[in-house]
């Protein structure tokens, strides 16, 4: 299943409305998941942060060097 990186929304009917520019297509939610709101300004917390100011390609697989060197 995608999420989308949305868990607190969610659609049953599938209702797809266009904005009247026609510029927008508007998706509107039917369904009620307001316990998982907590959830879609943080989301999951990663165990391994990266810096965002630094390549994460590079960060990673420093990451994996260093986990690697630990055994």
């Amino acid at each position: 299943m995608r999420t989308y990186g949305a868990i607190a929304y969610g659609s049953n009917y599938g209702k797809l409305l266009e904005s009247p520019s026609g510029l927008f297509a508007i998706y509107p939610t039917d369904m009620n998941f307001h316990k998982y709101i907590d959830y879609e300004y943080v989301g999951i917390l990663p165990d391994i942060v990266l810096d965002y100011n630094e390549d994460w390609i590079k960060q990673t697989l420093d990451y994996i060097k260093k986990q690697d060197a630990e055994y």
